[in-house]
């Protein structure tokens, strides 16, 4: 199981939140390699090139921690140009910002992907999955009737009001529940696995009882099991495992989920080569036939044939 830090430069500075064991400061961090891989969230003020907190996001890499915000995601923001969130601006200008429409700039600032701004709350979402970083505060300004993103930089706690304080707490600990809430099973885990499931899916691939044997035999093996949803794309790295349990397409969220995980060496099933052939019927058919294996006898239908169906059917 991958252990928790959140870096801090001076202890200090965590005063206004409960106190935790997974609070060190980044020069303790640097100065001291653990063996062990661990999970990193890096609240340094000092996150500027070649700074102490650059420096652990930089040396998080070398140590095969997992840490957010990492280098790249720094120097994505360091260059960060309004183009590169057009998508989102698209998105931007189809919600009804009935509280915006009075002035012509904004500011507002996302916790770990939430904002206390219900109306924006999946723009910060999407925003947090392209800049994942602790606290991030976003410039909106509206021209020609039409909202845009101005800027985006990080922020710190030192800088939150009291009320952001207690927003910024409780997105820390939804985020990552390891920070405070220990499970209730004392036993140890050797590995930590996500089981990727939908429950609105009404005819789901395992259904609950199912989800229950898979965590009783994971149990027996000593795998810890989290059932996690789409919401949860950011925490996939606290995992060692992906078992992706709802129903997968090319252009499914679980796809984007097995791309992340194998990128950062989890073991996944279904993985994304799994997920390209196997939600084929085409490529299935073919690979069958190939290989002499039995199959329900099948045709292949192309747009412009002019076909009986009830003859095909027969």
């Amino acid at each position: 199981m991958k252990p928790l830090k959140i870096l801090i430069d001076d202890i200090r500075k965590w005063s206004p939140y409960y106190p935790s064991d997974n609070i060190e400061t980044t020069s303790n961090y640097l100065q001291n390699i653990d063996p062990k891989p661990s999970y990193i969230i890096n609240l340094s003020e000092d996150l500027k090139y070649l700074e102490q907190g650059y420096y652990a996001c930089l040396l998080a890499n070398a140590n095969n921690d997992f840490i957010i915000p990492n280098v790249t995601t720094l120097n994505d923001i360091s260059h960060f140009e309004t183009s590169h969130l057009a998508n989102i601006s698209l998105k931007l200008n189809s919600l009804e910002i009935s509280k915006l429409t009075d002035i012509d700039n904004f500011n507002f600032k996302i916790f770990f992907g939430t904002t206390s701004i219900k109306t924006l709350e999946n723009i910060a979402k999407k925003i947090f999955e392209k800049y994942p970083v602790p606290i991030l505060e976003i410039k909106l300004i509206k021209e020609n009737n039409r909202w845009s993103f101005c800027n985006l930089q990080i922020s710190n706690i030192s800088s939150l009001n009291e009320q952001e304080q207690t927003f910024f707490a409780e997105a820390l600990n939804n985020f990552s529940t390891k920070i405070w809430r220990k499970k209730k099973d004392k036993k140890t885990y050797q590995y930590d696995l996500a089981i990727l499931y939908d429950p609105n899916d009404p005819l789901p691939p395992s259904d609950a009882k199912a989800l229950k044997n898979f965590q009783k035999a994971a149990d027996n093996l000593g795998i810890y099991v989290d059932l996690i949803t789409q919401n949860d794309y950011m925490k996939l790295l606290e995992y060692d495992g992906l078992f992706i349990r709802t129903t997968t397409s090319i252009n499914h969220y679980s796809y984007k989920f097995a791309k992340k995980a194998e990128d950062n060496n989890l073991v996944v099933m279904d993985d994304t080569q799994s997920i390209t052939c196997c939600t084929n019927k085409v490529y299935l058919n073919n690979l069958l036939l190939k290989h002499k294996i039995p199959m329900p006898e099948s045709r292949l239908i192309f747009k412009d044939n002019t076909i009986s169906f009830d003859k095909l059917i027969d």
